[in-house]
């Protein structure tokens, strides 16, 4: 009870004051200055080309998206980003002393127009790292978009000392009383503020009836410390990623990854389709996998395909398994690669020799 108490104290408190940030910011010029931009200070994106080329025969499905036909490169129509200032320590209430930085944000849109307000949401996708900018992110927004059938505009921020938004350089890591304020606090409190303003300020535009925060690694970790600040500005969080967020010990990682990885076994278990597809061999996701293991270890003669895959050291095998379970798009192929090195027929050789 003494716990739940102090947490919930802690709670409040954290709220109450970070309402404060927010109030006490609404009030200076640079606020003034991010609503002006709202309006008329989009830009092109620096980086999108990456995306709209590679991306679009790189994932199955989008080349079923709609591009207007003017427009087949996916640039500057669907995208276009905005730099904000936000205070370099949210906790400095003096005008005086107000420094700034920068939070860069690229927004694509729903149904590739810039005013389309037929939207049904918001989408803010977290980068991980910590150190990601939002640019790693950007293969992901098409396939996203196509999931969510191009109804709900996706927003992409560089999260401070990344990318556009101050890059942090090796110089600045010197400077202990700058790169300090360079946390999952400040990340947590910005991207609060930029939700904030979006919601208030970019009306017609954005749609608040339907937030959702997508973060992934890292970026769980700082959308855990948003949701304390932020409890009910939005409508749904998501945490993609294989690490407990509240954990934070490098030492732990193997056995908090392997946890997830546990689970996710189970999930096919649990899936009708899945289970069925093993239980035609017999055995199940979990014991095929640790078959596998043994065969690459010695421990049992080792299949045509065990012997033609590249990852021929049961560490290699173990870290491709991780890689994969990570990838929000790769981690669906894991079910499917144990089946065929556990049964192993004649295609199945084939398919292992490029592995």
């Amino acid at each position: 009870m003494t716990s739940m108490l102090i947490w919930l104290v802690t709670v409040l408190s954290a709220i109450i004051i970070k309402a404060q940030h927010i109030d006490w910011f609404k009030r200076t010029s640079y606020h003034k200055q991010n609503r002006q931009k709202l309006e008329n200070g989009w830009e092109e994106c620096p980086d999108w080309n990456i995306l709209s080329i590679k991306q679009k025969v790189s994932f199955e499905g989008v080349e079923q998206i709609q591009l207007p036909q003017h427009d087949i490169t996916i640039h500057n129509i669907t995208a276009l980003c905005i730099t904000l200032k936000v205070p370099l320590n949210w906790d400095n209430h003096n005008p005086n002393g107000l420094e700034t930085v920068d939070y860069f944000i690229a927004r694509a849109f729903s149904g590739f127009y810039v005013n389309n307000i037929n939207n049904n949401g918001a989408l803010w996708m977290l980068q991980g790292g910590p150190g990601g900018s939002g640019e790693g992110l950007y293969p992901y927004v098409i396939p996203t978009m196509n999931f969510m059938e191009n109804k709900f505009d996706i927003y992409v921020p560089d999260q401070r000392g990344t990318g556009y938004s101050n890059y942090l350089s090796e110089e600045d890591f010197n400077d202990t009383e700058y790169i300090k304020h360079f946390t999952a606090y400040s990340h947590a409190m910005d991207l609060g503020y930029a939700i904030d303003l979006f919601q208030n300020e970019f009306v017609g535009i954005y749609n608040h009836d339907n937030d959702i925060v997508y973060g992934v690694s890292y970026g769980t970790y700082y959308l855990n410390q948003y949701l304390i600040l932020f409890p009910d500005q939005v409508n749904a969080a998501i945490f993609d990623g294989v690490v407990d967020p509240q954990k934070k010990r490098w030492s732990t990682w193997d056995r908090d990854a392997n946890e997830v990885g546990l689970l996710f076994f189970q999930r096919c278990q649990n899936d009708v389709f899945c289970k069925e597809k093993f239980d035609e061999l017999n055995t199940t996701i979990l014991d095929a996998t640790k078959h596998i293991i043994g065969q690459i270890e010695g421990n049992a003669a080792a299949s045509k395909c065990v012997q033609q895959s590249s990852d021929s050291s049961s560490s290699g095998f173990k870290e491709l398994l991780y890689r994969k379970l990570e990838s929000m798009n790769e981690r669906v192929e894991i079910p499917w690669m144990i089946y065929r090195l556990y049964q192993c027929d004649g295609r199945d050789v084939e398919w292992a020799e490029g592995m």
